[in-house]
């Protein structure tokens, strides 16, 4: 709905064709998926169809902020080069009037299924009148759908009675042994966040089976949840709003949580071994996976965050929100680690590679210009030492990437670079951790840089930091300490796509 009145997918499709020459690409990404203009968020039926992967996404073209809910979307053989596609889903019909929001797509037979949720927000005086339901939508060619007479096939009515039918959303649906599941983020009346378990025999007739929830302070609505099998575990994926600071690392008052247990299907009950934070940088949100052609699972999250502002508003880029590099998931160690998909080495080109460099003060590379580059750090042992990677530096502007021995942390500061991204719950909110266990052997860092973002994955991806960042010049990458520290690697590779 744009301006009070209803607004078909055609409709949306020409404003795109129209008004995409408007955006400005000073810094958009180059390997990284994006609209063609408008704003994104939570990625969406994240699925393998005919032998090529989807994706799509919370879409609203006509601003470069939220508004109501259309799936934009795109399709890839490679998680990498992505093309866009027409907008497959907007908000026209009585159930989801205020917006299609989240849900997850699979192939059954010749055609694509997706499962979303149909918004209204009847009474903008009353939060209460709220309605969310879920809704599907088909397709033979995986590009124009077609919504089910039969919506929403999940009603308020079928919402137990101890979850707010105001906050019953983004279903993420899966097969296994004949059945349909589907989870789906959820409210308690008491303000306390929850999953719920549905199954189904045809994807049209729900039944609900149970819940996951807890008792202590784990945040309101559970968002964008997600249930698989990961090396013969399970693993469920959420979004909590509100999750406590400090809860499993979590520095977000809008997390991503992991928590790997067992689901037993029989009777709805997911018994949880263990929680940690997905990512622990400023910008990762609802992500979402798929199982891949030859069994990886892949993750890919928003990259970006609630309750931020962004300079691109007020540049007029005409465009916000963007998504990550795809992930690898795999558990050792009881820990959910991620690893960049392996198909982003088929881009690599330039490559240069230094051994043995000793930093005992400052070591620039300024040949280096950082644009669309992946950088491999490993360093020696880092125990009671400290180094600072200055990335995008520009006179005494940079990106601060930490690694501090004395306090086993890594830190990354985003206070000194280019325009600022303020939090609008927590004032100069610059500065995101991760703690590390031990460096006396050394660390690993595999950085992803593409133009305003950086992705970080530390120790072969058992943590990872995710950031948006905007310099207004160009800059190069440098090392500084006060202490000796040595540098057994460095490797760049240009990234071209």
């Amino acid at each position: 709905m744009k301006g009070g009145s209803i607004v078909t997918v055609n409709e949306a499709n020409q404003y795109i064709q129209i008004n995409k020459e408007k955006v400005i690409n000073r810094y958009r990404h180059n390997y990284h998926v994006m609209a063609p203009i408008g704003w994104i968020n939570d990625p969406n039926g994240f699925s393998l169809f005919k032998d090529e992967y989807h994706l799509f996404y919370q879409y609203y073209p006509y601003d470069s902020e939220w508004g109501p809910m259309h799936w934009g979307h795109a399709k890839s053989k490679d998680f990498i080069k992505w093309e866009t596609l027409p907008v497959a889903l907007a908000p026209d019909q009585p159930y989801d009037a205020g917006g299609c929001f989240s849900g997850s797509a699979m192939q059954i037979g010749e055609e694509l299924y997706l499962m979303y949720t149909g918004h209204t927000d009847p009474d903008k005086e009353n939060p209460e009148a709220v309605r969310e339901v879920q809704c599907l939508a088909k397709s033979t060619d995986g590009i124009a759908f077609e919504k089910c007479s039969k919506n929403p096939v999940i009603s308020s009515d079928e919402v137990p009675g101890h979850a707010r039918i105001q906050d019953f959303r983004d279903p993420k649906i899966w097969e296994k042994d004949g059945k349909y599941y589907v989870v789906i983020g959820s409210k308690r009346k008491d303000y306390k966040g929850q999953i719920l378990f549905y199954t189904s025999e045809d994807l049209e007739n729900w039944k609900y089976l149970n819940r996951f929830t807890l008792e202590e302070d784990f945040g309101t609505v559970w968002e964008c949840p997600d249930l698989f099998m990961l090396d013969c575990r399970d693993v469920l994926i959420m979004s909590p709003q509100l999750l406590p600071e400090g809860k499993y690392g979590s520095q977000n008052i809008y997390a991503c949580i992991a928590a790997i247990g067992n689901f037993d299907y029989s009777t709805g009950d997911y018994h949880v071994e263990h929680y940690q934070q997905l990512d622990s940088g400023f910008d990762f949100y609802a992500p979402q996976t798929v199982k891949a052609k030859d069994g990886r699972r892949i993750m890919i999250g928003w990259m970006n965050m609630w309750e931020r502002e962004s300079p691109l508003k007020d540049l007029g880029h005409y465009w916000r929100g963007s998504m990550t590099l795809p992930r690898e998931l795999f558990i050792k160690s009881n820990k959910v680690y991620q690893q960049p998909v392996k198909e982003i080495q088929n881009y690599r080109k330039n490559e240069e590679i230094f051994y043995g460099l000793n930093i005992n003060e400052e070591h620039s590379l300024e040949h280096i210009k950082l644009q669309s580059h992946e950088l491999y750090i490993e360093l020696d042992n880092m125990e009671n030492k400290v180094l600072d990677i200055d990335l995008f530096k520009n006179g005494d502007e940079s990106l601060k990437l930490t690694v501090d021995g004395i306090k086993k942390e890594v830190r990354l500061d985003r206070s000194n670079i280019g325009y600022s991204i303020e939090s609008k719950n927590k004032p100069k909110d610059y500065i995101r951790k991760q703690s590390i266990d031990s460096m006396k052997e050394g660390i690993k860092l595999n950085i992803f840089v593409d133009v305003s973002s950086v992705e970080i994955f530390i120790n072969d991806g058992e943590y990872v930091m995710t950031s948006l960042v905007y310099p207004k010049n160009e800059g190069h990458i440098a090392f500084r300490s006060c202490d000796l520290v040595t540098i057994k690697k460095f490797i760049k590779w240009d990234i071209c796509v």
